[in-house]
Formats: structure tokens, C-alpha cells, sequence
């Protein structure tokens, strides 16, 4: 029996990602796509950058206030868990005049590590006007 849970968790998670990514491209389509980006983790110098966050469909939910009942904030709590990650999302992260693209994993997450001298190799650009130092 554990071996057909298996195969009926590994078919569910496949459909379940394709779904997703349905979604995403039908909304990106329409028009209606509102992303949110959640900074996990980092830190900035001026010379060096760490940064780890998650690209997720914005949901719109707004700070909780004295004046919400108990069923706004179930709804909010439960809109909070039920994530949609954005796939594939391209993230633009600066430190300073250096730029560097990366793009986010299956499930939306994205990191961004390095010196101002790595991140000024690995790819994108010099933002116009600026000289790197």
C-alpha cells in the first residue's frame, strides 16, 4: 500500500505544479498579476550583498486592525499559508551602481550572494552614468 501512496504523492505533486504554473501564465496573460516579494534573509555593505526571499502571488491582504473580527482574521491567517510562488520569476537585485538578475526556482524561492567585484562579472549590467569603484 505505501508504494501506490507514492506514486498517487508524486502524481498529485506533478499535477499540482503544472496547475500552478497554468495559473500563472492565464494571469500574466490578463493582466492580473500582482507579485509580492518576501525578504527572508540579508544583509548589505557596501561592498558585499546576501539576500534570500520568495516571489508569491500578492494577495492583497492588508495589516490587521483593532476593528477586525475573528472571521478577517482566520481568512487573512489561511490566505497567508495558502502561498502561490511565482516560477521562473526574474528578481533584480543592486548593491550600489552593480545590478544582477537571478531567477527564482519551482517553487518561487530566490538568493542573490556575492562581493560587488563577483556580482560585477556574473551578468547584467552597470547601471548608465555610474563607474564602478
Amino acid at each position: 500500500m505505501s508504494r501506490l501512496r507514492q506514486a498517487l504523492g508524486r502524481i498529485a505533486g506533478a499535477a499540482g505544479g503544472r496547475v500552478d504554473r497554468l495559473k500563472y501564465r492565464l494571469d500574466r496573460r490578463s493582466g492580473d498579476e500582482r507579485i509580492q516579494i518576501a525578504a527572508y534573509r540579508g544583509y548589505g555593505t557596501a561592498e558585499q550583498l546576501y539576500l534570500k526571499g520568495r516571489v508569491l502571488e500578492d494577495k492583497g491582504i492588508r495589516t490587521a486592525s483593532d476593528d477586525d473580527s475573528i472571521w478577517d482574521n482566520l481568512a487573512n491567517m489561511y490566505r497567508r499559508f495558502e502561498s502561490d510562488e511565482i516560477p521562473g520569476a526574474r528578481v533584480l537585485a543592486r548593491l550600489g551602481d552593480v545590478e544582477q538578475e537571478v531567477v527564482a526556482n519551482k517553487e518561487g524561492f530566490f538568493e542573490v550572494r556575492g562581493t560587488r567585484r563577483e556580482l560585477s562579472g556574473r551578468c547584467c549590467s552597470r547601471r548608465p552614468g555610474h563607474a564602478l569603484g
